[in-house]
């Protein structure tokens, strides 16, 4: 059922607080799993494009990001407001 690489078998559902029906279900990492995406986010950051840009060209990827995320900001607070969590036993 979980398509994810998550050593934690772990899982919640993601629900619609209206009706309770099933939006997806996500992993639920535990300590194995956050040791394995903190190494995976240091060697990106060590070995990908990110160290190697300028200044300026960090700022207009963060600039953009910010941009996004400010134009999307009643999508992403509808978002927020429609979902609860389950655990699955």
């Amino acid at each position: 059922m979980h398509n994810h690489a998550t050593v934690s078998l772990n899982a919640r559902l993601i629900l619609r607080l209206q009706d309770e029906s099933v939006i997806t279900e996500i992993a639920e990492g535990d300590k194995e799993d956050i040791d394995a995406a903190v190494a995976a986010a240091r060697k990106a950051f060590d070995q990908g494009p990110w160290p190697k840009m300028t200044g300026a060209k960090r700022a207009r990827v963060l600039n953009k990001f910010a941009d996004l995320l400010e134009e999307h900001t009643e999508e992403l607070a509808a978002l927020e407001t429609l979902v609860g969590f389950i655990e699955l036993q």
